[in-house]
């Protein structure tokens, strides 16, 4: 005959063996997010070296904004110069937009226009102290007298530039006003 004290044993043995796969479980789930988080953030400490010699680079807006007005008195362009800080700035790549309380107008790329005083850079480039002229045209951006907005100039890299600008109330034909 098997007495009940044996059974009790070999089911403690079972109870054991089951609480120690648990615990090799656990431990196997704790070891996996803890080498996924070193590699983690291994990987961010190489991006963050490699990215230490490159410079941000931000454009600024060197003077006002001149708002151009056409025969009709109706908003036409926006001129201003800009300068790079930083590195250089591609300027296939930047982006401007219009802000009012009403919408956000993205100036597409066929209205935007450059002119740089000192000659064409190589390859649309915009280096550290170059300056460049830039022209938006606006007739399609539906500003009127009084309108405040503000131009956001965003380059690929770095930190956009905000500029606050107010439409005059009264606007004569072909003439040119300072809004920024």
């Amino acid at each position: 005959m098997i007495s009940a004290v044996d059974d009790e044993e070999a089911f403690t043995g079972l109870e054991a063996g089951i609480i120690l796969i648990a615990f090799v479980v656990v431990a196997a789930v704790f070891s996996y997010v803890v080498l996924g988080s070193g590699f983690y953030a291994t990987e961010k400490a190489r991006q963050v070296t490699s990215d230490a010699g490159t410079t941000p680079s931000s454009l600024v807006v060197n003077g006002a904004v001149i708002l151009g007005v056409d025969a009709f008195s109706n908003p036409e362009s926006l001129n201003f110069f800009c300068e790079v800080i930083g590195g250089e700035v591609a300027m296939s790549g930047i982006h401007y937009t219009l802000h009012t309380t009403e919408m956000i107008y993205q100036i597409p790329k066929k209205d935007i226009h450059y002119r740089w005083p000192s000659g064409d850079p190589a390859e649309g480039v915009l280096s550290r102290g170059k300056l460049l002229s830039v022209r938006l045209t606006i007739t399609d951006a539906g500003l009127s007298t009084g309108d405040d907005f503000t131009l956001t100039i965003i380059p690929p890299r770095g930190v956009p530039v905000s500029i606050p600008c107010t439409v005059p109330g009264t606007l004569l034909g072909n003439k040119r006003y300072e809004v920024g």
